[in-house]
């Protein structure tokens, strides 16, 4: 079977291999999913672990941004005054522990300076959630 251009372009890349089967089509170069029952079918099959995962995702970063960068923050600024933005970072990185393994403690603790940073800027724990929301659903397509 030929593989369609759009494919080489990425395009197909994101789904999975039983799915890509399906959503080729040789005549026009173009993907199945793109015309007819089959295809909406085919294309709603590969979306739906997805919205799951996304549902499930969107609460969990939600719920750690609301323990770490709302509840442990302001107990860190409490405690710890000007300096307690950074007194939480330890925090995330025991979180993603059981989740990324020792060997990733370093690279955690880094990374949630991010967020915090964007706490500090925002004050309030809205505009770290969406920015951990979108790095979260970013990496369902890596």
């Amino acid at each position: 079977m030929e593989t369609p251009r759009w494919s080489e372009a990425g395009g197909l890349r994101c789904l999975p291999p039983e799915a890509r089967s399906i959503a080729h089509e040789p005549h026009r170069g173009k993907p199945h999913i793109l015309r007819g029952s089959r295809g909406r079918q085919a294309a709603l099959a590969v979306a739906a672990p997805f919205w799951a995962w996304a549902s499930a995702t969107t609460i969990v970063a939600a719920g750690e941004e609301i323990l770490l960068r709302g509840a442990l923050f302001a107990a860190c600024e409490a405690g710890w005054g000007a300096g307690g933005d950074r007194h939480h970072q330890p925090g995330f990185a025991l979180m993603h522990l059981p989740t990324y393994g020792l060997p990733a403690f370093p690279l955690d603790l880094g990374v949630g300076l991010v967020p915090g940073g964007l706490r500090v800027l925002s004050g309030g724990p809205g505009a770290p959630a969406v920015a951990h929301l979108a790095a979260d659903l970013a990496a369902w397509f890596l």
